[in-house]
């Protein structure tokens, strides 16, 4: 089953999970990027950032290559910015449609719910095979590790 991880990173966690699927998956990664990237700052991250996710917005991506006709599987990463996906992904979604593909999702949250995430993105791509939420995964990596395989397993079944 040929694969494709999409996902959106900003500290690091989406990365790091998205790099354990494709390791268990064999799978191919993509990570997005905008072109004027968030505040880092502890408060500007959550005032930008939230506000962008808030607003559905869809930021000017870095160019990238993505043929999702070519894929079994698409696998979309965000991390939860206020309850949504982050900004980046939905500029994917607006410019690719994959309501004809085998899509699964994880979001990566620091405790919050990952359900309304999960909503958005089931109605943009008209549902989901599977979903995986991971709680701070850089700081919690055997329990990102144990999901990562109970998620490719599930991915991996006929």
């Amino acid at each position: 089953m040929k694969t494709l991880i999409v996902y959106y990173s900003f500290e690091g966690n989406t990365r790091y999970v998205a790099q354990l699927l494709a390791e268990k998956l064999d799978a191919d990664t993509l990570e997005l990027e905008p072109v004027k990237d968030y505040p880092r700052g502890k408060a500007s991250k959550y005032v930008f950032g939230g506000a962008a996710a808030s607003l559905s917005a869809a930021p000017e991506l870095k160019p990238y290559v993505c043929e999702p006709e070519k894929y079994d599987l698409m696998i979309l990463g965000s991390p939860v910015w206020a309850g949504r996906t982050a900004p980046p992904l939905n500029t994917f979604l607006k410019s690719h449609n994959l309501r004809q593909s085998r899509v699964a999702a994880f979001a990566c949250c620091a405790g919050g719910s990952t359900e309304r995430l999960f909503a958005m993105l089931e109605k943009n791509v008209g549902g989901l095979t599977a979903r995986a939420s991971f709680i701070d995964p850089a700081s919690h990596r055997e329990a990102a590790q144990e999901e990562a395989a109970r998620f490719a397993s599930v991915l991996l079944r006929p």
